[in-house]
């Protein structure tokens, strides 16, 4: 069972999305080189990402109302006060979807090639990036570099 913290959410340190070898299996890896401490530590690092891709995840279901400016107790104007920010232009919550996005491309660097269903997930990638560019303002934007020609 989970803790909770004194605000009653889950521990984020609890977060558990995969097993060890519910996700070398998803990723294709051999089950004979399971123990060799590359692997090891490759997979580790896919799920830690996962696991904080899933709180962050959760903390933007949880603050969807500060997205929306809807919440008056949560404002930026407090949310700069309380930290002692005050040029901050972006919110907490909207730092955490963006930060949700660039987690989930990144976890899809960690799947390109490997598994039951390799293909290009640069396209996937370029989207999510794209989103929270959007979202962040200043008209950047990731875009697929021409071929050289020959």
């Amino acid at each position: 069972m989970s803790e909770r913290n004194s605000s009653g959410d889950k521990d984020p340190a609890d977060t558990k999305v995969a097993t060890f070898s519910d996700t070398a299996i998803l990723l294709g890896i051999p089950q004979e080189r399971w123990n060799d401490p590359t692997v090891r530590k490759f997979v580790e690092f896919h799920n830690r990402l996962a696991e904080l891709q899933v709180d962050l995840t959760n903390a933007v279901a949880k603050n969807s109302r500060f997205l929306s400016g809807s919440d008056s107790s949560n404002t930026l104007a407090k949310q700069r006060d309380l930290l002692g920010q005050p040029d901050m232009g972006i919110s907490l919550a909207s730092r955490y979807e963006f930060a949700e996005l660039l987690l989930r491309s990144a976890i899809m660097v960690m799947k390109e090639g490997m598994g039951s269903r390799p293909g290009d997930n640069r396209p996937y990638v370029q989207e999510k990036l794209n989103v929270a560019l959007r979202r962040l303002g200043g008209g950047y934007e990731v875009v697929k570099k021409a071929p050289d020609s020959a």
